[in-house]
């Protein structure tokens, strides 16, 4: 949830779960009703790429064995950076599982 909360910033975070919490007080849950939700929150804000849903990123991390390792390795002489990605696990399970990662990951200072 900490990365969700960072990935949409905590305001829209906040506001996915007030809804969230307000539309389903009374009834049974499943966890595509959170991810509606927090796409109700971030329509319109422009936080996730064009096309991209809360859905799209998170099932995998809430159906699939493992997590996914980002390897940044930096080239201060060129103001480069390489990204790898790989399993924590060492399984076929993430290998086509990539991470969407923010625009400013890596901010200015390369």
């Amino acid at each position: 949830m900490r990365m969700l909360n960072h990935t949409l910033g905590e305001d829209v975070f906040l506001d996915g779960i007030r809804s969230y919490v307000k539309e389903n007080r009374l009834g049974s849950v499943e966890e595509k009703d959170l991810w509606r939700a927090l796409n109700g929150a971030v329509k319109g804000k422009n936080i996730l790429p064009e096309g991209r849903n809360v859905e799209d990123f998170m099932t995998p991390w809430t159906r699939e064995p493992g997590y996914p390792v980002i390897l940044i390795t930096r080239d201060y002489a060129n103001r480069s950076a390489t990204l790898e990605q790989v399993s924590n696990i060492g399984t076929e399970h993430t290998r086509n599982r990539f991470v969407t990662l923010a625009r400013n990951i890596l901010g200015t200072g390369l």
